[in-house]
């Protein structure tokens, strides 16, 4: 259980796994449909959507250049790894 006191179910997982792939644009249309549609019906989902957007926006308006493909990777492998230690 995480600290909403809810027990993320597969969608969740599969939903925030995904999360920054549905920001970049990289998904075809109906995974990005099936994360918007998660994200809107799941508060806690909705709360880390946020969260992530926040800090999407704040990196963005902070870098001038591009991140090269292999830190982006290693950034989204770190914070999939501190998103399920807070989901445990």
């Amino acid at each position: 259980m995480n600290e909403h006191g809810h027990e993320p179910t597969e969608e969740c997982v599969a939903a925030l796994e995904r999360l920054f792939e549905f920001f970049d644009n990289e998904l075809d249309t109906a995974d990005a449909d099936r994360i918007r549609e998660h994200i809107a019906d799941c508060e806690p989902c909705m709360d880390e959507f946020i969260l992530a957007d926040v800090m999407k926006r704040l990196v963005k308006r902070s870098c001038y250049e591009k991140a090269p493909t292999e830190l982006r990777l290693r950034i989204h492998a770190e914070l999939s790894v501190m998103r399920s230690k807070f989901q445990n």
